[in-house]
């Protein structure tokens, strides 16, 4: 198992099935940890694919 793409990829298809499942319109996913942590990173280049999968216009990141 690799972490790109094995491991992005259930992160990415675990978003989209909340998504499928739920019917919503929008939904929120909470990315937590802090950026540096080595830990994060699999969840951050997820997220950044996903922008990339469905395109630009249906994501939106908001840094708290």
């Amino acid at each position: 198992v690799q972490v790109i793409p094995h491991i992005t990829n259930e992160i990415k298809d675990r978003i989209r099935l909340v998504a499928e499942e739920s019917m919503a319109d929008l939904v929120i996913v909470e990315i937590g940890g802090t950026v540096g942590d080595i830990e994060s990173l699999p969840f951050l280049e997820a997220i950044r694919q996903f922008k990339s999968d469905v395109g630009r216009d249906d994501v939106m990141y908001l840094h708290v």
